[in-house]
């Protein structure tokens, strides 16, 4: 079943560092934050290890790196070690993080020149280590001889080293667990310096002494603040308040923007703020599950936040499916469990259309303890336990219920009549065709995300509360509501049959609550369609039927009427002493579905619709159609209904099931496309001749198909003219018969030469003049001939780029297409690289780009520093060149004017060493080009236009005195 947990967590991801043994974490923030800060990591399998000891050598990296704003620090070795037992063992790789601690008194040995790089930290030395990281002076504090413990733990308690380690003991080996929370808080610790100052002693005498105060620094408002280790070494701060907005999405109509988060600002570094204010930061990771709480948030300089962590003393989180909610007298009980409120409205979902359903409105039997799988989230955020909000993420669906799930592949799936691709949503790796689903909107991503309502079955044995909960096999379950927009504007609905006492039931559970129910009822759901009743009797005094059965057979039964009214409809069937007895599917007999209905619009190809309705590809379809002058009959899944070849035209009687046809019968006077054939596309590749068979007259011809095979002597009796040479689409019986071919004019209408190509595309210049980007279907076929022999050769994708004839722009046609749907779903390829009409080989030429309505070179804007033009008309010619007169000092500008011909583009480009800022591109009018002296300057106009060959004008400037 599925719990408040997950129904929550589809709403984000956690903020956390997320180990594989976060459970084992006890010091959540402080592993998070140093993590964060890159001060520490998790083990190469994912986990973090927190009851693990931290070892001498490790704990000197983790300080170089803090100490150096979380980068790598640039550390050495010295030419004589300091400590014997490092260089040439397993801890050489922490020499250098070793000497940088000695240099800067953070560390010592052991004793006999030793440093123990192996050795554990104990609480007290990882102490000393922080505090001369502060600043403190190991001598001037006492941190060496023999009373150091007792003075380092005395220091380290004062500065809240040891906070939230309290019952921790300082002697022993340190876990890393406890090391992420002391190195935690020493960075949140501020910094000492020393001053000196002038101090009377025990005898009188005036001496100086240094002591250690906290350092400070110039903050907001021009106030000195004290300095953070964090502050200081990152240039960062912490940031606490409540989460208003995380990406898109927040509360009170607030949004961050992508990648940010926006807080109420309540204090920062510890410190209360005077005035409330918003701040938003740089954050990519989605926080929504945090959304209302109280939070930290680790900010650098830059806006940027390194983590978030929820501050457990000041939040209370409860959640509960509505049902379980109630006002009760000042308080409100939320699972049991009173709590004061703070009344306001409820985030995510509505009373009404654009009206609030807030805290205190959930009281009696319309906004709370309705029996309702949606989960309300109560938050408190600021420490004293009274709510101050709550969140809804509702579940939706296509219809107001869950959704059936009727068609499941690999790539994608049907739920309420909607198609849903897997790379779009986040699904259930299970899913099955039956199964009944929901969704929730990722309130980061905006995607859907799928939960599966539990399936159970089995006779309710008892009731209680009015039937409102019944139990099933060992469990009881809430029935579901069935009253709209109750708990809350649009929420889920129940479905489906009753679930009353004594019925065998089949429900659709999702957090206990039954939201659909299929209840076995009598009748059959077994059907047929009625080919015949013509009143004879059989030798037992039956009455004869002859029926199709949904499993393709046709039988001649006895039945127990005549029936006669049956002829030509549907209807469900049993049998009793091997005797038929018939009942017409219809508005009181619907076959065990939905809804029963009739229509004149028959099986659409393109929108695969049937009775403009989506078709179950299970469903069992009935269809008459004529052969010729033949009447014939088939059965058809829903599938083979969808790849038929064609429309199907037709009176339909059909019943629906959860939304999408399940049953139905076409009852057609046309062809059916594709029936018990195979849809293929082929090149004629002989004469056609006119035959008699027993007085049936049919064409005869050989075809070359795109399954890559001639297949000769196919016999076609339809009417459709036909000749050597022609490309047809067509459906080919087992028995070498064409059915429902058409002509494919259009493959020599479209022969053009191919320019370009990719795996879902051919760039195509056709007759026209202009290139043309074809659409590849996902399937598209290929055929491989010689035009010119009239030959088949393949079906592979062998594309070849068209050959040029010689003359400019001028190409061999080499490639034709047929499109459907506004996609190619046939390729034509002719090997020899030129399409042959049957008499000439084809060319095409593309046609150049349009001339610039206006190319112009023109005199400066600046008239006093102009120079003066001779030549250059309104339009530039290829190979002209303009003069430019009357350089000097002052005079030596000049414009360019371009206006680019409709649906072109145009761009000039100038070159010369003279050009003064360089070389000039233009893709408009340009003024006052500066010229250095005399010369020539060369220029170039480009052309282009959509499946236009690219014109180019070349010309020159000559700039003279």
């Amino acid at each position: 079943m599925l719990c408040v947990a997950v129904m929550l967590s589809v709403m984000v991801m956690g903020a956390g560092a997320a180990f594989s043994d976060q459970d084992k974490i006890e010091n959540t923030e402080a592993v998070d934050a140093c993590v964060a800060l890159n001060i520490i990591g998790g083990y190469p399998d994912g986990s973090y290890k927190p009851e693990g000891n931290i070892k001498r050598s490790e704990i000197t990296k983790m300080i170089c790196v803090a100490l150096n704003g979380g980068k790598e620090p640039n550390v050495s070795t010295n030419s004589k070690p300091t400590f014997n037992d490092v260089r040439g063992t397993n801890a050489a790789w922490a020499e250098g993080y070793i000497e940088a601690c000695v240099a800067q008194g953070i560390v010592s040995g052991v004793g006999g020149g030793r440093f123990s790089p192996n050795g554990n930290v104990t609480g007290t030395q990882l102490a000393k280590m922080l505090l001369v990281c502060l600043g403190y002076d190991a001598g001037i504090e006492g941190f060496v001889g023999s009373a150091w413990e007792t003075n380092v733990n005395v220091r380290a308690a004062q500065k809240g080293l040891y906070e939230g380690l309290e019952s921790m003991d300082t002697a022993a080996a340190l876990t890393r667990d406890s090391a992420a929370q002391m190195v935690w808080n020493a960075m949140n610790a501020y910094e000492v310096e020393y001053k000196t100052t002038i101090v009377t002693d025990e005898n009188g005498n005036l001496i100086t002494q240094n002591v250690a105060e906290d350092k400070q620094a110039i903050g907001e408002d021009n106030k000195l603040v004290r300095v953070t280790l964090l502050g200081d070494k990152y240039e960062a701060s912490v940031y606490e308040g409540i989460l208003v907005a995380s990406g898109e999405y927040g509360i009170q109509g607030k949004s961050a923007g992508k990648d940010k988060l926006t807080l109420q600002v309540k204090a920062v570094n510890g410190a209360s703020v005077s005035t409330a204010r918003e701040s938003t930061f740089k954050y990519a990771n989605d926080i929504t599950d945090l959304m209302g709480q109280y939070i930290k948030v680790l900010v650098d300089d830059k806006t940027n936040a390194y983590g978030v962590f929820p501050v457990a003393d000041q939040n209370v989180v409860a959640s509960a499916t509505f049902d379980k909610v109630k006002i009760d007298g000042t308080k409100i009980s939320v699972d049991g469990t009173a709590y004061n409120y703070n009344d306001g409205a409820i985030e995510g979902i509505e009373k009404t259309s654009g009206t609030e359903l807030k805290i205190s409105e959930l009281t009696g039997t319309k906004y709370a303890e309705v029996a309702s799988g949606d989960v309300i989230t109560f938050i408190s955020n600021d420490g004293d336990s009274k709510i101050d909000l709550a969140i809804v993420n509702p579940m939706k669906s296509a219809s107001s219920s869950l959704d059936k799930v009727t068609y499941v592949s690999k790539t994608e799936f049907v739920a309420g009549g909607n198609s849903y691709e897997f790379d779009d949503v986040i699904a259930p790796n299970d899913l099955a065709k039956g199964d009944y689903v929901a969704y929730y909107e990722n309130t980061y991503t905006g995607d859907k995300e799928f939960i599966k309502a539990d399936k159970v079955s089995g006779k309710v044995t008892s009731t209680k509360d009015s039937g409102k909960e019944v139990k099933i096999g060992d469990n009881w379950y809430k029935v579901g509501n069935t009253t709209p927009d109750s708990p809350f504007y649009q929420a889920l609905m129940k479905k489906g049959d009753a679930v009353e006492l004594n019925s065998t039931v089949t429900a659709y559970v999702v957090n206990g609550v039954i939201y659909y129910a299929n209840a076995e009822t009598a009748g059959s759901t077994d059907t047929a369609l009625v080919l015949a009743a013509p009143g004879s009797m059989d030798t037992n005094g039956n009455y004869q039927v002859k029926l199709l059965f949904s499993d393709k057979t046709t039988k001649v039964v006895p039945a127990d009427q005549k029936y006669d009214g049956l002829e030509g409809k549907l209807v469900t069937w049993e049998v009793s002493d091997d005797v038929y007895e018939l009942e017409a599917v219809s508005a009181v007999n619907k076959a065990g579905g939905d809804v029963y209905a009739e229509s004149t619009t028959g099986f659409e190809k393109a929108d695969k619709t049937l009775a403009e309705k989506k078709v179950a590809s299970d469903a069992v379809i009935y269809v008459t159609y004529k052969d010729g002058t033949k009447d014939k009959e088939t059965v058809l899944s829903g599938n083979e209904l969808n790849g038929l070849g064609g429309d199907l035209n037709g009176n339909v009687y059909y019943v629906l099931t959860d939304g999408l046809i399940s049953l139905a019968y076409i009852d057609s006077d046309s062809y059916l496309p594709g029936a018990n054939a195979t849809q293929l596309y082929g090149y004629v590749v002989s004469s056609v001749s006119e035959n008699n068979d027993n007085n049936v007259k049919y064409k005869q011809y050989d075809v070359y198909t795109t399954d890559g095979k001639l297949v000769e002597g196919v016999k076609q009796k339809a009417t459709t003219s036909v000749k050597k040479g022609d490309f047809i689409k067509l459906n080919l019986t087992s028995d070498n018969y064409a059915e429902g071919v058409q002509k494919l004019s259009e493959i020599e209408t479209n022969a053009g030469a191919l320019l370009n190509y990719g795996d879902d595309y051919l760039v195509v210049l056709g007759s026209n003049g202009k290139a043309t980007n074809i659409n590849l279907d996902d399937d598209v076929k290929y055929l491989e001939v010689n035009t010119e022999d009239v030959k088949g050769i393949g079906n592979e994708a062998n594309l070849e780029k068209a050959s040029e004839t010689g003359i400019a722009n001028e190409y061999y046609a080499n490639v034709s297409y047929y499109v459907e749907g506004g996609e190619a779903l046939l390729v034509v390829i002719d090997t020899t690289g030129k399409w042959n009409n049957g008499t000439t080989d084809v060319t095409v030429t593309q046609r150049e780009a349009t001339t610039p309505t206006k190319a112009q070179v023109a005199t400066a804007t600046t008239s006093a520093g102009s120079l003066t033009v001779t030549g250059s008309s309104i339009n530039i010619t290829d190979g002209e060149t303009i003069t430019l007169t009357g350089y000097s000092g002052t005079a030596n500008k000049f414009d360019v004017k371009l206006t680019a011909a409709s649906s072109t583009s145009a761009t000039m480009t100038l070159e010369g060493n003279i050009l003064k800022n360089g070389p000039v591109i233009a893709t408009g009018n340009k003024a006052d080009i500066e010229v250095t002296g005399e010369g020539n300057i060369t220029g170039k106009i480009v052309i282009t236009g959509d499946g236009l060959a690219t014109k180019t004008i070349n010309f020159t400037i000559k700039v003279q005195k």
